[in-house]
């Protein structure tokens, strides 16, 4: 019975892919025939040659309308989809940051024309100031009324 429990382990082990140990580690980087790396073992590791394993393990198979995704069979390109998505999700980035930098133009403008308002208003509160004092200035003083519209010519506040 111990020989053929050690048959049937030996059989399995043989169908099984080469794993490196560490005396095997200076052949991890080697291309021979015995290596891990050789097209043989590839090929036996994704189910090619190897038995009880169903086809397409582990490896997609191509089919469907571009290449597919192979064993699902869903028939269209996912690299070339992912693509297009990507695509258009910069796209819409893009439009994103036009109208955004179209709504920060325009909050500018509404800021400008406030500040312009502001400043335009306390303009003329300052000049009709300037020239109530100097009117009663002049009055109280006995200026003429040349003498007080020069004063108030040279102290107006203009942009």
């Amino acid at each position: 019975m111990g020989d053929s429990l050690t048959a049937a382990a030996n059989g399995l082990m043989s169908t099984l892919p080469r794993v490196p140990t560490m005396q095997s580690v200076d052949g991890l980087l080697s291309t021979g025939a015995d290596s891990i790396y050789s097209p043989a073992s590839f090929s036996n590791l994704w189910g090619a040659a190897r038995p009880n394993t169903p086809a397409g393990f582990g490896m997609p198979t191509t089919g469907g309308v571009a290449g597919g995704l192979g064993a699902t069979g869903l028939g269209f390109n996912l690299p070339t989809i992912q693509d297009g998505v990507g695509t258009l999700t910069s796209l819409g980035n893009l439009w994103t940051g036009l109208k955004a930098a179209d709504l920060a133009k325009n909050q500018l403008d509404f800021v400008r024309s406030t500040t312009n308002a502001n400043l335009n208003n306390q303009m003329k509160l300052i000049n009709t100031r300037i020239e109530d004092r100097a009117r009663a200035r002049g009055a109280m003083e006995g200026q003429s009324a040349e003498q007080v519209q020069g004063y108030i010519d040279r102290n107006r506040l203009t942009r």
